[in-house]
């Protein structure tokens, strides 16, 4: 039997799995406690699953794999940087999340502040956010189901971006959760097994793999600075974007409102960042593997901006039957993260912007699930486009520039919202709109699109005076956003919030009494 054919039917079996969830969960999700937070009645245990299968996208099974299979040792970057974020979600933000928000990380900043201007403004940096995450999801789901079916790019993101609006459309955060669940259960199976395989190759012994990777390639392999950033200043860029970038992804966040209490939520955490780092140091071994047996050249000829690492990995240690399971849950992989970003944004969109902007709270539970569907069918139309518009870029780095903005637009209003008393309105509107145009600003002018997307030659344009040489933006755009924040927190007053402060530290601290609003603090809110 082909590969092509076993791919096929893991691919089928997987949907008719995930299709059944979704029928399952849709006959359950009647309000939006249930569309946006799955009420609130996952376990730890579960979420913590759902959360590795949430974070574990494209860019960790294909795009790491294939920059360590390119460049080696210094792949590695994206895997710590993203690992190291995990315990600041544990220790500073997912307790306050919990017992302050419903639904978006904008309840928690909007908490004692004017709500219209926060949360509008909170909305533009998370979709922001999300769909430049998208794009890197739709990238690799393209050149992966082009590589399986032979179906042309643009026709592989249109499929994705379909079954992608039927979960979300029509199961909400429930079967999101079972997908991310069997998907996070599949990768992490599929992931250790390709890796002891490699390590069949070389008596079990990662020290033998190694030795032959430089044997092959050269030392620089196993030595740090190569291709993979430009320069020291753009690796600490990259570096500060992925860590505090984790710590304010919109659709990691989202995920704390899943369970009963902000107990419940640390212990999702502290399991999700167990799973994730056992993931990466299996991802380490599967890209030097894939250096070895397969070939950074031939990876490089199959196209895909080196996406295609892992699976042909696979096809060469596992044979037709692992490539097609490996395909199939790479695929899995990108269906799950694409539904949970798509849910992210709806609630943005029905949650902050029609619902406590628009509505001014006042819509109804009806109203609001016909604006989510809506909105759901929206953003699915706009993550196809963007897909196909960004065809062969590197999963990885794309993504590394979604949690570049994410680190600038999000993490500073949201940790300045919990800690810091004189924390005003002006200040986390300015914040999250600087630092979300100055990170967009700065990308259009960085190598990533002047070079990369637009195709000018760097040497007609690198002495511009407007050209900027660093690739990730972070380094400057969250310093730039935290100061911002704290300068008109100095120089503007708001009385009522900062009599507010008091009482959401006690929510932090103790948890709250269960709400009966639609936004947990809009009767504490400043007019």
């Amino acid at each position: 039997m082909g590969s092509s054919t076993l791919s096929i039917g893991f691919f089928f079996a997987f949907m008719a799995l995930t299709l059944a969830i979704t029928y399952w969960a849709a006959r359950r999700t009647r309000t939006t406690e249930h569309f946006f937070a799955a009420g609130g009645q996952v376990t730890p245990w579960q979420n913590g699953w759902a959360l590795a299968g949430d974070f574990l996208s494209a860019a960790a099974l294909l795009g790491i794999a294939g920059i360590v299979t390119s460049n080696g040792f210094d792949g590695m970057i994206y895997s710590i940087g993203w690992l190291v974020g995990w315990p600041i979600i544990l220790f500073l933000i997912v307790e306050p999340l919990r017992n302050v928000g419903r639904f978006t990380f904008a309840d928690v900043v909007a908490y004692r502040l004017r709500q219209r201007p926060v949360r509008l403004a909170g909305a533009i940096g998370t979709l922001a956010v999300i769909l430049f995450y998208l794009i890197a999801q739709m990238v690799a789901t393209g050149s992966l189901i082009k590589l399986l079916f032979g179906l042309p790019y643009t026709w592989s993101v249109i499929v994705v971006g379909s079954v992608m609006l039927v979960y979300v459309l029509f199961g909400g955060m429930l079967a999101t959760t079972w997908v991310q669940v069997v998907k996070a259960v599949l990768l992490m199976g599929g992931g250790i097994l390709l890796a002891l395989l490699v390590l069949t190759h070389f008596d079990m012994n990662p020290l033998k793999l190694f030795a032959a990777a430089s044997e092959k390639y050269g030392t620089r392999v196993l030595q740090p600075g190569s291709k993979v950033v430009s320069g020291q200043w753009d690796a600490i860029s990259l570096g500060l974007g992925l860590m505090f970038g984790t710590a304010a992804m919109p659709h990691v966040l989202m995920r704390a409102y899943t369970v009963k209490d902000s107990k419940a939520a640390r212990l999702s955490i502290l399991y999700a960042t167990g799973l994730i780092g056992v993931f990466h140091l299996m991802v380490f071994i599967i890209g030097f593997g894939a250096m070895v047996l397969v070939g950074a050249e031939a990876v490089a000829k199959a196209g895909g901006g080196g996406n295609m690492a892992a699976p042909l990995l696979a096809l060469t240690v596992g044979g037709n039957a692992f490539f097609g399971f490996i395909c199939a849950v790479a695929f899995a992989t990108m269906l799950a993260v694409v539904a949970g970003l798509t849910l992210s944004g709806v609630a943005t969109l029905c949650h902050d912007v029609w619902t406590n902007v628009i509505r001014n709270g006042t819509a109804s539970e009806a109203e609001q699930l016909k604006v989510a569907r809506v909105a759901t069918v929206l953003i699915s139309i706009l993550a196809i486009g963007l897909g196909i518009a960004f065809e062969g870029q590197n999963v990885a780095f794309m993504a590394g520039l979604a949690f570049s903005i994410a680190c600038a637009a999000n993490f500073p209003s949201l940790v300045l919202a919990i800690t810091w008393r004189h924390f005003t309105t002006p200040a986390a509107v300015a914040s999250i709109l600087v630092g979300t145009l100055s990170s967009l600003v700065l990308i259009y002018l960085s190598p990533t699109i002047q070079v990369d997307i637009l195709g000018k030659p760097l040497a007609a344009i690198e002495h511009q005076w407007w050209f900027v040489s660093l690739r990730n933006p972070a380094i400057i755009s969250m310093p730039l956003s935290f100061a911002v924040a704290i300068l008109l927190s100095l120089v503007t007053r708001e009385k009522n919030a900062n009599l507010a402060f008091d009482e959401m530290q006690r929510r932090i601290l103790v948890g709250p009494v269960q709400p009966t609003l639609d936004d947990p603090g809009q009767a504490k809110n400043a007019a």
